[in-house]
């Protein structure tokens, strides 16, 4: 209670008569505290002594109510001012509006309103804030975009509460674009920003990872003189370790505590799971040491964060630590970590610390579900202990877990392949009351994730014999593996069943079939089957069209394809995966004109083109050395704000490096790394063939160091393009270092990396080295190609050994398995000449001849 609320009870207990301002102050505060009766009762009090209750007295006691829930007291009073020719202002309406909004009754309050317009109540931001943060609570952004726009028509400025209500209900509604928009009108508008709108907006761009915008909405609290608090510095933290940049997120937490902000429990927890995340259980439990230096409560969250770490990373003794201080705490563990442990123990073999920890959980009431149970038999049957795993059955029936003990008891035998022994295991369920459709739904889990098509079959088959109802789920699951495989019969068997049982085939389910029906070749049943069967709504039907024509113009049925696209235009709209997939095929066969006149007309459609469309058309001009022509596209997707994936900046790096502007190719290939766009090798090994065609082989280098960095590993091809750039350098001894690196890292040297090597030796006028080379292929089982003999023969001519090289020549005549081309022939041809056997040399000659010719008849009747 307030100091006026004191002063005035202090006023009432001495009976000194009380003014207006006194009785009102005593109302208000009433019914700020809840306390109703005595509001009321003060209420009657005023109405009898000389001072009558007025519009203020009348607003404290509808506000209090209303902020309660007790909407009808609420309207009762604001009736009773009616009644009493109280004057009803606009706080007397906004305070009605309020109550209804706190009970979800948007209609009465939008009545309200109405009224409030017809009787020349002034309306104001109050007014239509608690409208609009209605509709935005329910999430129905048409009405709050409406009520926005009655606001501007009737001159109402929008204020700091209003930008701060769609922020947070666009935020909470997942459409950030959106929130990020109506904060930048608001920056336009020059309102000001509340340490609430801050956070709101800083979690938005930390859960996209767009920490770009974070920092400068911190330099903007902080120009603003906004100070950061807990919830700021959090999310900034969980930003830095969902990007897995761990050492910002301790920089972070360090900059924190300089500023005198305390962290709390979700902080340490945030950096524990990031260290956990990462594999350094270590790290986690230095983090676990610093929370209790600073006094912070450890909850179930750190403590199960850990449980699951350890388990994970099979620390035994570290995770019985964990659970017994836990337990100690009185902190039950979560069903899902529980069942971690249980595997983390089968997979140790631990079954002895199992039986410990079970028992642990058991005496501390933390109960294992059926999960935990269901590995811990797993395991107790794989070590052949059956005398355990029936101790656990029995355990989980004590327990009153789920009982489906005979089906987890089954599922670790073989037993179960037998028909009839899993029926008879579901009539023994049912007859002791248990739903068996629970456990069928398990074991079409196990068959489906096991890729065990026969026994789920089997068990569809068992399903239909039993009493039980049949549904689609493990229709659905055989159909999915199926896909796999492409067997028509059996998939055109189960769709028949399903019909037959009188199910209705789910949209999933259809298109699982027809593209079953398309990879085998019956593309007119499927399209049939589309045309019969699938009725769903407008997104939905485009999924099984796009199916069809994605086959069409796989087999280049271009016409079929286009019909099948007048057919889904009839029923539906395209969408941009529809237009994507004729892009990308006009791309595959070089038809580049035709690829964008079909993107083209999407765009004319108002379908927004997404990063494959582009993607596509980039890559195909790329590929087609029409440099300027995916240059535009690239500039085009820039401005069109959509983020280029790595096989777009692969190409663009490319492109800029083939045109001889390697510096453009080094900016995209930092922006790509900024945008953390790292999916791919692809863009790094592009960046390193720029430097290596440049011949800066240091920078090439450099872009292995950062493939480390940013997590990711080299490839055989990451270091073939640096082998190959020593190689054409004559650079033998750095060539062999990448190759001996090559190796210690795993990695398989190929045809590629030996050829390379060859080549390097040859330039070196080092042909044993390079005869050995071809030797350790022969060795380690590398595959030699044409490639390999050229380049042999090409390092016998260069120190003139012609002899080998005629030598290397006839191997290669003799092989079955490589065939000669123009290269050899010269190589030859060069070879015999300076061994004066001008007849072979004629014949190395006309062998050229007669290649070229052939080339030349199969190019005209292509």
């Amino acid at each position: 209670m307030d100091g006026a609320l004191e002063a005035v009870e202090e006023m009432k207990s001495r009976q000194i008569p009380l003014d207006e301002v006194a009785y009102n102050t005593l109302i208000d505060g009433y019914a700020k505290v809840g306390d109703f009766d005595s509001a009321t009762q003060t209420l009657k009090e005023m109405d009898a002594s000389r001072f009558q209750p007025g519009t203020i007295t009348y607003n404290s006691l509808i506000a209090g109510f209303g902020k309660v829930g007790r909407v009808e007291d609420a309207r009762s009073l604001f009736n009773e001012m009616g009644r009493r020719n109280v004057r009803r202002d606009t706080v007397s309406y906004n305070a009605l509006i309020s109550a209804y909004v706190r009970v979800g009754d948007i209609e009465n309050s939008v009545k309200i309103v109405e009224e409030m317009k017809k009787k020349r109540v002034r309306v104001d931001a109050t007014t239509y804030n608690a409208i609009i943060d209605a509709y935005a609570k329910k999430g129905l952004f048409e009405e709050v975009w409406t009520w926005l726009s009655h606001m501007n028509e009737a001159k109402v400025k929008p204020d700091f509460v209003t930008y701060t209500i769609l922020i947070d209900g666009l935020f909470k509604a997942g459409d950030f674009d959106a929130a990020v928009d109506v904060y930048e009108e608001m920056r336009k508008q020059r309102q000001p920003m509340s340490l609430i709108t801050y956070n709101m907006l800083i979690s938005i761009f930390s859960r996209r990872k767009v920490l770009n915008k974070v920092h400068s909405l911190l330099a903007d609290m902080k120009r603003e003189g906004v100070m950061p608090d807990i919830i700021t510095y959090n999310s900034l933290i969980d930003a830095y370790c969902k990007s897995d940049d761990l050492l910002k997120a301790v920089e972070t937490f360090d900059k924190m505590l300089t500023e005198n902000v305390k962290p709390n429990t979700i902080t340490f927890n945030t950096l524990i799971e990031a260290h956990v995340r990462q594999g350094d259980i270590d790290g986690g439990f230095m983090v676990l040491e610093e929370m209790r230096t600073h006094r912070v409560r450890v909850d179930g969250i750190t403590y199960n964060t850990l449980l699951k770490g350890t388990a994970k990373e099979g620390l035994i003794q570290d995770m019985e630590d964990i659970l017994a201080q836990m337990l100690d705490k009185g902190i039950k563990p979560g069903t899902i970590t529980i069942a971690v442990v249980a595997e983390a123990c089968v997979e140790k073999r631990r079954l002895d610390v199992l039986e410990r920890l079970f028992e642990k959980l058991r005496t501390a009431g933390a109960k294992p579900d059926a999960m935990a149970y269901a590995h811990a038999i797993a395991g107790f049957c794989k070590a052949d202990d059956t005398e355990a795993a029936d101790k656990f059955v029995e355990l989980m029936r004590e327990d009153k877990v789920e009982p489906i003990t005979h089906v987890v008891n089954a599922l670790m035998h073989p037993a179960l392949s037998d028909n009839e022994t899993a029926k008879a295991i579901m009539d023994d369920l049912s007859k002791n009351g248990v739903d068996p459709s629970v456990t069928f739904m398990l074991l079409v889990d196990r068959y489906a994730s096991a890729g065990d098509l026969p026994r789920l079959l089997h068990l569809i088959e068992t399903w239909k014999k039993s009493d039980l109802r049949i549904d689609l789920y493990p229709y659905l699951a055989a159909m999915n593996l199926l896909t796999k495989t492409s067997k028509i019969k059996l998939a055109r068997g189960l769709y028949a069943d399903v019909k037959q049982q009188r199910l209705k085939p789910s949209l999933a389910l259809i298109n699982s079939y027809v593209e079953i029906l398309c990879q085998g070749g019956a593309l007119e049943e499927a399209a049939r089957t589309v045309e019969e069967d699938v009725h769903e709504g407008n997104e939905e039907v485009v999924m099984s069209y796009n199916i069809l024509i994605s086959h069409f113009l796989r087999l280049r049925y271009l016409t079929e394809a286009q019909e099948t696209l007048k057919r889904l235009e009839t029923r539906s709209r395209p969408n941009v995966v529809t237009y994507n997939t004729f892009i990308s095929s006009f791309a595959k066969q070089g038809e580049m004109d035709s690829a964008v006149s079909t993107f083209q007309e999407m765009k004319r459609r108002q379908i927004e083109p997404s990063v494959v469309s582009y993607s596509v058309l980039i890559v195909g001009f790329a590929k087609r050395m029409q440099f300027d022509k995916a240059l535009e596209f690239f500039e085009e997707m820039l401005s069109a704000s959509i983020q280029p994936d790595s096989i777009v900046y692969s190409a663009m790096i490319d492109v800029f490096a083939k045109t001889g502007n390697l510096a453009r190719s080094e900016s995209i290939y930092r922006e790509m790394r900024e945008k953390k766009e790292k999916q791919s090798l692809v863009a790094y090994n592009s960046m390193i063939n720029a430097y290596a065609k440049a011949r800066q082989i240091p920078q090439a280098l450099a872009v292995l160091t950062d493939i480390a960095e940013d997590k990711l590993k080299p490839n055989v091809v990451s270091h073939n393009i640096i082998v190959s750039a020593y190689a054409r350098a004559g650079d033998v001894e750095n060539a062999l270092l990448c190759f001996d690196a090559m190796k210690s890292k795993g990695l398989q040297p190929n045809s590629f990396t030996y050829n390379s090597i060859i080549d390097a030796y040859g330039k070196a006028h080092d042909l044993e080295g390079a005869i050995e080379m071809f030797e350790e292929m022969s060795e380690e089982n590398v595959p030699v190609d044409i490639v390999t003999y050229n380049t042999l023969m090409s390092a016998a001519n260069r120190v003139e050994d012609f002899e080998m090289a005629v030598n290397i020549y006839e191997s290669l005549r003799a092989s079955k398995q490589v065939k000669a081309d123009r290269i050899t022939f010269d190589l030859a041809q060069d070879a015999f000449q300076k061994l004066g056997d001008s007849e072979k040399a004629r014949k190395a000659a006309r062998a050229k001849s007669r290649l070229r010719n052939a080339r030349g008849s199969r190019r005209m009747r292509d």
